[in-house]
Protein backbone atom coordinates (compact mmCIF):
# COMPACT_ATOMS: atom_id res chain seq x y z
CA UNK A 1 0.00 0.00 0.00
CA UNK A 2 1.08 3.54 -0.54
CA UNK A 3 1.32 6.01 2.30
CA UNK A 4 0.72 9.68 1.81
CA UNK A 5 2.22 12.94 2.90
CA UNK A 6 0.85 16.38 3.57
CA UNK A 7 3.18 19.07 2.39
CA UNK A 8 2.54 22.43 3.97
CA UNK A 9 4.36 25.35 2.40
CA UNK A 10 4.43 28.93 3.75
CA UNK A 11 5.94 31.61 1.57
CA UNK A 12 6.98 35.21 2.35
CA UNK A 13 8.33 37.57 -0.30
CA UNK A 14 7.60 40.78 -2.26
CA UNK A 15 7.37 41.58 -5.97
CA UNK A 16 5.33 43.22 -8.73
CA UNK A 17 3.54 42.29 -11.95
CA UNK A 18 1.49 43.77 -14.81
CA UNK A 19 -0.77 42.71 -17.66
CA UNK A 20 0.38 41.41 -21.04
CA UNK A 21 -1.14 39.97 -24.22
CA UNK A 22 -2.02 36.34 -24.84
CA UNK A 23 1.05 34.57 -26.11
CA UNK A 24 3.24 31.59 -25.37
CA UNK A 25 6.19 33.69 -24.22
CA UNK A 26 5.41 36.55 -21.86
CA UNK A 27 6.84 39.98 -22.68
CA UNK A 28 7.33 40.62 -18.97
CA UNK A 29 9.60 38.26 -17.05
CA UNK A 30 9.51 38.59 -13.29
CA UNK A 31 12.86 38.59 -11.54
CA UNK A 32 13.37 35.12 -10.05
CA UNK A 33 13.01 35.09 -6.27
CA UNK A 34 13.68 31.70 -4.66
CA UNK A 35 11.44 30.81 -1.73
CA UNK A 36 12.73 28.16 0.74
CA UNK A 37 10.65 25.50 2.46
CA UNK A 38 11.44 23.29 5.47
CA UNK A 39 10.00 20.34 7.36
CA UNK A 40 8.07 21.26 10.50
CA UNK A 41 6.67 17.91 11.67
CA UNK A 42 5.64 14.45 10.51
CA UNK A 43 2.27 12.81 11.20
CA UNK A 44 1.95 9.02 11.04
CA UNK A 45 -1.36 7.13 10.90
CA UNK A 46 -1.73 3.29 10.86
CA UNK A 47 -3.14 2.20 7.50
CA UNK A 48 -4.00 -1.48 7.92
CA UNK A 49 -7.60 -0.87 6.87
CA UNK A 50 -6.96 1.91 4.34
CA UNK A 51 -6.85 0.66 0.76
CA UNK A 52 -6.77 3.77 -1.38
CA UNK A 53 -4.19 4.79 -3.97
CA UNK A 54 -5.14 8.43 -4.08
CA UNK A 55 -5.33 10.54 -7.19
CA UNK A 56 -6.71 13.66 -5.53
CA UNK A 57 -6.70 15.32 -2.11
CA UNK A 58 -9.23 17.92 -0.92
CA UNK A 59 -9.77 19.71 2.39
CA UNK A 60 -13.10 20.33 4.10
CA UNK A 61 -14.71 20.59 7.51
CA UNK A 62 -17.01 18.22 9.40
CA UNK A 63 -18.25 18.79 12.95
CA UNK A 64 -15.83 21.72 13.34
CA UNK A 65 -12.81 19.59 12.48
CA UNK A 66 -10.52 19.92 9.49
CA UNK A 67 -10.77 16.87 7.25
CA UNK A 68 -8.62 15.52 4.44
CA UNK A 69 -10.60 13.81 1.66
CA UNK A 70 -8.40 11.50 -0.41
CA UNK A 71 -10.14 10.02 -3.46
CA UNK A 72 -9.28 6.88 -5.40
CA UNK A 73 -11.42 6.69 -8.53
CA UNK A 74 -9.92 3.36 -9.57
CA UNK A 75 -11.59 1.81 -6.51
CA UNK A 76 -14.39 4.43 -6.32
CA UNK A 77 -13.65 5.34 -2.69
CA UNK A 78 -12.90 8.45 -0.64
CA UNK A 79 -10.91 8.11 2.59
CA UNK A 80 -11.44 10.80 5.23
CA UNK A 81 -8.71 11.77 7.71
CA UNK A 82 -8.84 14.01 10.77
CA UNK A 83 -5.96 16.41 10.16
CA UNK A 84 -5.61 17.66 13.75
CA UNK A 85 -6.14 14.38 15.64
CA UNK A 86 -4.15 12.36 13.09
CA UNK A 87 -6.71 9.63 12.54
CA UNK A 88 -8.58 7.83 9.76
CA UNK A 89 -12.29 8.71 10.00
CA UNK A 90 -13.99 6.52 7.41
CA UNK A 91 -14.01 5.13 3.89
CA UNK A 92 -16.91 6.22 1.66
CA UNK A 93 -17.93 4.33 -1.47
CA UNK A 94 -18.60 6.77 -4.30
CA UNK A 95 -20.87 4.60 -6.46
CA UNK A 96 -23.42 3.35 -3.90
CA UNK A 97 -26.25 5.44 -5.35
CA UNK A 98 -27.98 3.58 -8.24
CA UNK A 99 -27.56 6.67 -10.44
CA UNK A 100 -23.77 6.11 -10.32
CA UNK A 101 -23.77 2.38 -11.10
CA UNK A 102 -21.46 1.29 -13.93
CA UNK A 103 -20.43 4.85 -14.85
CA UNK A 104 -16.68 5.44 -15.33
CA UNK A 105 -15.86 8.39 -13.08
CA UNK A 106 -13.12 10.94 -13.74
CA UNK A 107 -13.45 13.66 -11.10
CA UNK A 108 -14.78 14.40 -7.65
CA UNK A 109 -15.00 18.12 -6.83
CA UNK A 110 -16.05 19.17 -3.31
CA UNK A 111 -17.71 22.61 -3.32
CA UNK A 112 -18.99 22.66 0.28
CA UNK A 113 -19.30 20.46 3.36
CA UNK A 114 -22.28 18.61 1.92
CA UNK A 115 -22.13 19.30 -1.83
CA UNK A 116 -19.91 17.31 -4.15
CA UNK A 117 -19.74 17.29 -7.95
CA UNK A 118 -19.00 13.94 -9.57
CA UNK A 119 -17.99 13.97 -13.24
CA UNK A 120 -18.47 10.81 -15.31
CA UNK A 121 -17.22 10.19 -18.81
CA UNK A 122 -19.77 10.71 -21.54
CA UNK A 123 -20.82 14.12 -20.25
CA UNK A 124 -22.61 13.00 -17.09
CA UNK A 125 -22.42 15.33 -14.08
CA UNK A 126 -23.85 14.52 -10.63
CA UNK A 127 -24.37 16.59 -7.49
CA UNK A 128 -24.17 14.46 -4.33
CA UNK A 129 -24.13 14.97 -0.58
CA UNK A 130 -21.36 13.85 1.79
CA UNK A 131 -22.79 10.33 1.92
CA UNK A 132 -22.70 10.13 -1.90
CA UNK A 133 -26.47 10.22 -2.32
CA UNK A 134 -27.23 11.91 -5.66
CA UNK A 135 -29.18 15.18 -5.26
CA UNK A 136 -29.27 16.20 -8.91
CA UNK A 137 -27.81 15.05 -12.19
CA UNK A 138 -27.28 16.31 -15.74
CA UNK A 139 -26.65 14.11 -18.77
CA UNK A 140 -25.06 16.48 -21.25
CA UNK A 141 -24.95 13.77 -23.90
CA UNK A 142 -28.73 14.33 -24.06
CA UNK A 143 -28.78 18.06 -23.23
CA UNK A 144 -26.26 19.14 -25.86
CA UNK A 145 -27.44 19.69 -29.41
CA UNK A 146 -24.23 19.34 -31.48
CA UNK A 147 -23.26 22.35 -33.55
CA UNK A 148 -20.10 23.89 -34.99
CA UNK A 149 -18.94 25.05 -31.55
CA UNK A 150 -20.09 22.28 -29.23
CA UNK A 151 -20.26 18.53 -29.68
CA UNK A 152 -20.15 17.13 -26.16
CA UNK A 153 -19.08 17.74 -22.56
CA UNK A 154 -15.97 15.92 -21.39
CA UNK A 155 -13.65 16.09 -18.35
CA UNK A 156 -10.66 17.54 -20.17
CA UNK A 157 -8.73 18.68 -17.13
CA UNK A 158 -8.47 15.49 -15.08
CA UNK A 159 -9.00 17.37 -11.85
CA UNK A 160 -11.12 20.50 -12.38
CA UNK A 161 -13.58 20.41 -15.25
CA UNK A 162 -16.67 21.73 -13.48
CA UNK A 163 -17.54 24.53 -11.05
CA UNK A 164 -20.62 26.37 -9.84
CA UNK A 165 -21.14 30.15 -9.70
CA UNK A 166 -24.54 30.89 -8.18
CA UNK A 167 -27.07 28.96 -10.23
CA UNK A 168 -24.71 28.73 -13.23
CA UNK A 169 -22.76 25.56 -13.86
CA UNK A 170 -19.59 25.81 -15.96
CA UNK A 171 -18.25 22.69 -17.64
CA UNK A 172 -15.39 22.04 -20.07
CA UNK A 173 -16.52 20.98 -23.53
CA UNK A 174 -15.28 19.11 -26.55
CA UNK A 175 -15.78 21.85 -29.13
CA UNK A 176 -15.35 19.87 -32.32
CA UNK A 177 -15.88 16.31 -33.46
CA UNK A 178 -12.15 15.80 -33.76
CA UNK A 179 -9.07 15.05 -31.69
CA UNK A 180 -7.33 17.62 -29.46
CA UNK A 181 -4.32 17.58 -31.78
CA UNK A 182 -6.40 19.21 -34.52
CA UNK A 183 -5.82 22.93 -35.09
CA UNK A 184 -9.56 23.67 -35.29
CA UNK A 185 -10.02 22.38 -31.73
CA UNK A 186 -8.30 25.53 -30.42
CA UNK A 187 -10.36 27.89 -32.56
CA UNK A 188 -13.56 27.08 -30.61
CA UNK A 189 -14.78 27.87 -27.06
CA UNK A 190 -13.55 25.64 -24.25
CA UNK A 191 -16.50 25.82 -21.80
CA UNK A 192 -20.27 26.08 -21.59
CA UNK A 193 -22.55 27.81 -19.11
CA UNK A 194 -25.62 25.90 -17.91
CA UNK A 195 -28.42 27.39 -15.81
CA UNK A 196 -29.39 24.67 -13.29
CA UNK A 197 -32.63 26.51 -12.39
CA UNK A 198 -33.82 27.11 -15.94
CA UNK A 199 -32.31 23.77 -17.04
CA UNK A 200 -30.77 25.08 -20.24
CA UNK A 201 -27.44 25.89 -21.82
CA UNK A 202 -27.14 29.67 -21.86
CA UNK A 203 -23.93 30.07 -23.88
CA UNK A 204 -20.47 28.77 -24.77
CA UNK A 205 -17.48 30.94 -23.93
CA UNK A 206 -13.73 31.07 -23.33
CA UNK A 207 -11.18 31.16 -26.14
CA UNK A 208 -7.88 29.34 -26.16
CA UNK A 209 -4.81 31.60 -26.55
CA UNK A 210 -4.28 32.50 -30.22
CA UNK A 211 -0.87 30.84 -30.47
CA UNK A 212 -2.38 27.37 -29.92
CA UNK A 213 -3.96 27.48 -33.40
CA UNK A 214 -1.22 29.37 -35.25
CA UNK A 215 0.92 26.35 -36.15
CA UNK A 216 -0.82 24.10 -38.66
CA UNK A 217 1.69 21.28 -38.34
CA UNK A 218 2.67 21.13 -34.66
CA UNK A 219 1.14 21.49 -31.19
CA UNK A 220 2.05 20.93 -27.55
CA UNK A 221 1.15 17.60 -25.96
CA UNK A 222 -2.06 17.83 -23.89
CA UNK A 223 -2.29 21.60 -24.29
CA UNK A 224 -6.09 21.28 -24.38
CA UNK A 225 -5.92 20.69 -20.62
CA UNK A 226 -5.78 23.59 -18.18
CA UNK A 227 -6.42 24.49 -14.55
CA UNK A 228 -9.05 27.07 -13.60
CA UNK A 229 -10.63 28.65 -10.54
CA UNK A 230 -12.72 31.68 -9.64
CA UNK A 231 -10.86 34.82 -8.61
CA UNK A 232 -11.01 35.38 -4.86
CA UNK A 233 -11.41 39.13 -5.29
CA UNK A 234 -14.16 38.90 -7.94
CA UNK A 235 -16.33 35.79 -8.31
CA UNK A 236 -17.24 36.84 -11.86
CA UNK A 237 -13.61 36.56 -12.93
CA UNK A 238 -12.18 33.18 -13.90
CA UNK A 239 -8.42 32.50 -13.71
CA UNK A 240 -7.07 29.96 -16.20
CA UNK A 241 -3.61 28.37 -16.26
CA UNK A 242 -2.91 26.78 -19.66
CA UNK A 243 -0.22 24.12 -19.99
CA UNK A 244 1.78 26.10 -22.58
CA UNK A 245 1.18 29.70 -21.53
CA UNK A 246 3.56 31.57 -19.24
CA UNK A 247 0.70 34.00 -18.60
CA UNK A 248 -2.50 33.46 -16.63
CA UNK A 249 -5.77 34.24 -18.40
CA UNK A 250 -8.33 36.38 -16.57
CA UNK A 251 -11.75 35.74 -18.11
CA UNK A 252 -14.68 38.01 -17.21
CA UNK A 253 -17.72 35.71 -16.97
CA UNK A 254 -20.09 38.64 -17.56
CA UNK A 255 -18.48 40.42 -20.52
CA UNK A 256 -16.34 37.49 -21.81
CA UNK A 257 -13.35 39.85 -21.96
CA UNK A 258 -10.01 38.04 -21.74
CA UNK A 259 -6.77 39.54 -20.49
CA UNK A 260 -3.43 38.06 -19.48
CA UNK A 261 -1.17 38.41 -16.44
CA UNK A 262 2.51 37.30 -16.51
CA UNK A 263 3.24 34.35 -14.22
CA UNK A 264 6.33 32.76 -15.75
CA UNK A 265 8.44 30.11 -14.05
CA UNK A 266 12.20 30.48 -13.81
CA UNK A 267 12.46 26.83 -14.85
CA UNK A 268 10.38 26.89 -18.02
CA UNK A 269 11.45 28.73 -21.17
CA UNK A 270 10.73 26.79 -24.35
CA UNK A 271 8.08 24.20 -25.15
CA UNK A 272 8.83 21.20 -27.34
CA UNK A 273 6.13 20.84 -29.99
CA UNK A 274 5.14 17.59 -31.67
CA UNK A 275 3.43 16.87 -35.03
CA UNK A 276 -0.34 17.23 -35.14
CA UNK A 277 -0.39 13.95 -37.06
CA UNK A 278 -1.35 11.48 -34.34
CA UNK A 279 0.45 8.67 -36.15
CA UNK A 280 3.78 10.50 -36.07
CA UNK A 281 6.67 8.59 -34.52
CA UNK A 282 8.22 10.52 -31.61
CA UNK A 283 11.74 10.10 -30.29
CA UNK A 284 10.55 10.90 -26.77
CA UNK A 285 7.55 10.55 -24.47
CA UNK A 286 6.21 14.09 -23.87
CA UNK A 287 4.51 13.05 -20.63
CA UNK A 288 7.91 12.10 -19.23
CA UNK A 289 10.19 14.76 -20.69
CA UNK A 290 8.19 17.98 -21.15
CA UNK A 291 8.02 20.81 -18.64
CA UNK A 292 4.57 22.35 -18.24
CA UNK A 293 2.33 24.51 -16.09
CA UNK A 294 -0.08 22.50 -13.97
CA UNK A 295 -2.51 23.18 -11.11
CA UNK A 296 -3.59 26.67 -10.04
CA UNK A 297 -4.87 27.05 -6.44
CA UNK A 298 -5.96 29.80 -4.07
CA UNK A 299 -4.90 29.83 -0.40
CA UNK A 300 -7.53 31.73 1.60
CA UNK A 301 -5.51 31.50 4.81
CA UNK A 302 -2.51 33.34 3.39
CA UNK A 303 -4.35 35.18 0.59
CA UNK A 304 -2.04 33.95 -2.18
CA UNK A 305 -2.26 31.85 -5.35
CA UNK A 306 -0.05 28.85 -6.15
CA UNK A 307 0.86 27.70 -9.66
CA UNK A 308 2.58 24.30 -9.93
CA UNK A 309 5.25 23.90 -12.61
CA UNK A 310 6.81 20.59 -13.66
CA UNK A 311 10.40 20.74 -14.91
CA UNK A 312 11.86 19.03 -17.96
CA UNK A 313 13.74 15.78 -17.45
CA UNK A 314 15.51 13.17 -19.55
CA UNK A 315 13.44 10.30 -20.82
CA UNK A 316 15.90 7.72 -19.49
CA UNK A 317 17.35 7.82 -16.00
CA UNK A 318 21.13 7.25 -16.45
CA UNK A 319 21.42 5.66 -12.99
CA UNK A 320 18.74 3.01 -13.53
CA UNK A 321 18.71 2.90 -17.34
CA UNK A 322 14.93 2.95 -17.17
CA UNK A 323 12.31 5.53 -18.12
CA UNK A 324 11.93 8.41 -15.69
CA UNK A 325 8.68 8.70 -13.76
CA UNK A 326 6.21 11.23 -15.26
CA UNK A 327 4.48 11.74 -11.88
CA UNK A 328 7.31 11.82 -9.35
CA UNK A 329 9.54 14.34 -11.11
CA UNK A 330 11.20 17.71 -10.42
CA UNK A 331 8.75 20.58 -9.94
CA UNK A 332 8.35 23.96 -8.27
CA UNK A 333 5.55 26.25 -7.09
CA UNK A 334 5.07 29.87 -8.17
CA UNK A 335 3.49 32.10 -5.51
CA UNK A 336 1.33 35.11 -6.47
CA UNK A 337 -0.44 37.58 -4.19
CA UNK A 338 -4.18 38.29 -4.28
CA UNK A 339 -3.64 40.78 -7.14
CA UNK A 340 -1.61 38.19 -9.08
CA UNK A 341 1.70 39.93 -8.40
CA UNK A 342 4.68 37.57 -8.49
CA UNK A 343 6.12 36.80 -5.04
CA UNK A 344 8.60 34.07 -5.89
CA UNK A 345 9.06 30.38 -6.65
CA UNK A 346 9.87 27.43 -4.39
CA UNK A 347 11.57 24.21 -5.54
CA UNK A 348 10.21 21.00 -4.03
CA UNK A 349 13.37 18.98 -3.40
CA UNK A 350 11.63 15.82 -2.18
CA UNK A 351 9.80 15.27 -5.48
CA UNK A 352 10.58 11.53 -5.55
CA UNK A 353 8.09 11.09 -2.69
CA UNK A 354 5.74 14.03 -3.27
CA UNK A 355 3.69 13.94 -6.44
CA UNK A 356 2.69 17.25 -8.02
CA UNK A 357 -0.62 15.85 -9.29
CA UNK A 358 -2.73 16.23 -6.17
CA UNK A 359 -2.57 19.28 -3.97
CA UNK A 360 -4.95 21.15 -1.69
CA UNK A 361 -4.89 24.02 0.77
CA UNK A 362 -5.43 23.53 4.51
CA UNK A 363 -5.17 25.89 7.47
CA UNK A 364 -1.42 25.27 7.67
CA UNK A 365 -0.49 25.51 4.00
CA UNK A 366 -0.35 23.37 0.86
CA UNK A 367 -1.10 19.66 1.09
CA UNK A 368 0.37 16.94 -1.13
CA UNK A 369 0.18 13.17 -0.82
CA UNK A 370 3.27 11.02 -1.30
CA UNK A 371 4.51 7.45 -1.33
CA UNK A 372 6.40 5.92 1.58
CA UNK A 373 8.47 2.74 1.93
CA UNK A 374 6.56 1.79 5.09
CA UNK A 375 3.30 0.36 3.73
CA UNK A 376 1.73 0.01 7.18
CA UNK A 377 1.25 3.74 7.74
CA UNK A 378 -0.07 6.87 6.08
CA UNK A 379 2.42 9.69 6.63
CA UNK A 380 1.89 13.42 6.46
CA UNK A 381 4.72 15.93 6.28
CA UNK A 382 4.21 19.54 7.34
CA UNK A 383 6.62 21.91 5.64
CA UNK A 384 6.94 25.66 5.72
Amino acid sequence: MKAYFILIVAFICMACSSETSNQEVSVITNEYKPLPNELVRTITIPSDTILGVYGKVEIGFEDNREVIYASDLMSNIIDSFDLINEAHIKTTLIDTDPALYNIPLSEVVRISEDSIFIFGFGGRVFLADNEMSVINKWDFSRIVKPNDQLVTVEPLNMGGSVFLNGNLLYVTIWPQNTGFSDKIFYEKPFMLEYDIVANKITRTLGNFPDFMAENSDEFFHNEHQFSWLKSHSDENKLLVSFRRSHDLMVLDLETEEQRYIPAKSNFLDKFQLIPRNQNAQLDHDPMVTDATYRTLMYDSYRDVYYRIVTHSQDQINPLTNSKNNPVFRPYSIIVLDNDLNYLGESIIENYERLSFLSAAVCSEGLIFYATDEDESVVTFDIIK
